[in-house]
């Protein structure tokens, strides 16, 4: 997994929350659907699928569990 750099002094609430089950391809697609002028029923009906399984966890915590599991596996 990759994350961008961003400074602390940047962060606000944004940066605070992972989202688990969303991916680059994803973002992608919801934002290409927002782009258009008149999306389809089709289209918010994958959005919403998207959507329904995403769950969000605090970062400090999605690093904790990922620090855990190095260390079992190590």
């Amino acid at each position: 997994m990759k994350f961008d750099y961003v400074p602390k002094e940047q962060w606000d609430d944004e940066y605070n929350m992972f989202l688990e089950n969303f991916s680059e391809e994803d973002k992608s697609f919801i934002e290409n659907i927002s782009e258009k002028e008149q999306p389809t029923d089709e289209d918010i009906l994958l959005i919403d699928k998207i959507l329904d399984d995403i769950s969000t966890t605090t970062v400090t915590a999605k690093i904790r569990n990922w620090i855990i599991k190095s260390k079992r596996y190590s």
